[in-house]
């Protein structure tokens, strides 16, 4: 059984702290069954972090004092902290997302954040966009991971994140009452994510007059950024003189003008569409299970998703449920982030190395929040193994173990791993004579470099 609990602490949490295998040994499958269910501890990722509707304040003033600093040099200073307190927000949710991670009695559930925000993706690389990350993930991720599959995307799709940065707030339809006075145009991008990276896939073999269509539908959805609507101030906004007039279908179904509801009843659709079924699946078996997920395991997990709605709670039970989930092994290759936070799990981090956090993911090729592309992340090994990466590791591992000094390197990866700790590392670290440099090695060993 201790390998049992090692290996759901890996896989399934974020790597095991010192004593947490011992407490779960005896009972790994009621620990996973309540990590699911739990009340996440996330108070970290919110303790003081700002909401959309002030960091819209704040990046409003930043134009401002933008703009008048090209007039009056004397501002330049004041728009320069500015920009700086704009990107600090961005560091400081990187931050507060590590320190969360580090610190989770609830790590399943957190595991599933940032799953769900990788699969959502909204990314710092888009420089308007890099301030909003954070509260994307708090706003419309975090709340609904023990709703649904369809009340998580509503809240995704009308998040100003989301539709700052796939261009939907410049999506102007060209027979609206707005279009019909100016030279407008529609903008496909958040249309056609939706369709390929957020429900069905290009499985469903959806065509370009379908993301046409779509495209249209969602014209007017935006975000309020008039300060004189200080109340709903960078809230999702249904702007009607902007919506493109008329019914039109998508993937056969006809859809007419209902105003914002035209766009939610295909949003509804789409989340119950076996397709989208399929999709979510594939992703969460091969983030959980394996980089080739197996058909039957996808079947398994998609079958749960069309007979509930769409429940995540059954379906991130179905996904756990997996025999093969179950197996103890270190086959999926860790991430630069997964990595660190590992690390921090198992033998704790000085909490001036967190500022330095953003900095280190970044040179081990993982800007936090900020893939490059709306797919996200990779979630295979093959992307993130190579030579290179782990000499970056090593680095890190070298690093933390002299900054932490001393540790008796055999007896924390046996805390921690139990059963599952190899002989080969056993037998070499218990053969390094100074306790720097064991902990330095075993940071660096398999069992951290895998999950």
């Amino acid at each position: 059984m201790t390998d049992l609990a090692a290996h759901v602490l890996s896989r399934f949490g974020l790597g095991a702290k010192p004593g947490e295998r011992e407490e779960i040994a005896n009972d790994p499958e009621t620990w996973v069954s309540e990590q699911l269910t739990a009340t996440p501890d996330d108070q970290l990722a919110y303790d003081g972090r700002p909401s959309t509707a002030e960091i819209v304040e704040l990046s409003i003033s930043s134009q401002q004092l933008r703009r008048q600093a090209t007039m009056d040099p004397s501002m330049a200073d004041a728009a320069q902290k500015a920009r700086s307190d704009l990107f600090a927000v961005y560091t400081g949710d990187v931050i507060a997302r590590f320190a969360q991670s580090v610190a989770t009695t609830t790590p399943i559930q957190e595991r599933l954040v940032h799953f769900w925000t990788n699969h959502f993706t909204v990314s710092a690389a888009k420089n308007d966009v890099r301030p909003f990350v954070g509260a994307f993930e708090r706003e419309a991720i975090r709340p609904y991971l023990q709703s649904s599959f369809f009340d998580m995307l509503m809240a995704v799709e009308q998040h100003p994140a989301m539709l700052t940065y796939l261009d939907n707030t410049q999506s102007i339809g060209p027979n609206s009452a707005a279009g019909l006075r100016r030279d407008a145009g529609i903008n496909e991008n958040l249309a056609r994510e939706i369709l390929e990276l957020h429900t069905v896939s290009t499985a469903a073999e959806y065509s370009q007059a379908d993301v046409e269509a779509f495209a249209k539908i969602i014209t007017g959805w935006t975000v309020e950024l008039s300060p004189f609507n200080s109340a709903d101030l960078g809230q999702f906004k249904f702007e009607n003189r902007f919506h493109e007039p008329g019914t039109h279908t998508v993937l056969g179904v006809n859809y007419p003008d209902t105003g914002v509801k035209q766009g939610e009843s295909l949003l509804k659709d789409l989340a119950l569409h076996p397709a989208t079924a399929n999709f979510v699946a594939t992703k969460l078996v091969r983030h959980f299970v394996s980089d080739t997920p197996a058909p039957e395991d996808i079947d398994v997990v998609a079958n749960v998703f069309l007979t509930t709605g769409g429940d995540l709670n059954s379906v991130h039970t179905a996904v756990l449920g997996l025999p093969g989930a179950w197996v103890p092994n270190f086959s999926k290759f860790r991430q630069p982030e997964e990595f660190l936070i590992a690390v921090g799990r198992s033998v704790g981090i000085p909490s001036q190395f967190e500022a330095l956090v953003p900095n280190i993911l970044n040179e081990m090729g993982q800007m936090i929040y900020g893939p490059p592309s709306p797919a996200g992340w990779p979630d295979v090994g093959g992307y993130w193994l190579s030579g290179q990466s782990v000499l970056r590791r090593a680095d890190v591992s070298f690093v933390t173990g002299r900054q932490l000094g001393g540790m008796d390197s055999v007896a924390l990866l046996e805390d921690l791993y139990g059963e599952l700790l190899s002989t080969e590392t056993h037998d070499t670290l218990a053969g390094v004579r100074s306790q720097i440099t064991g902990l330095s090695m075993a940071l660096a060993s398999p069992e951290l470099l895998y999950r």
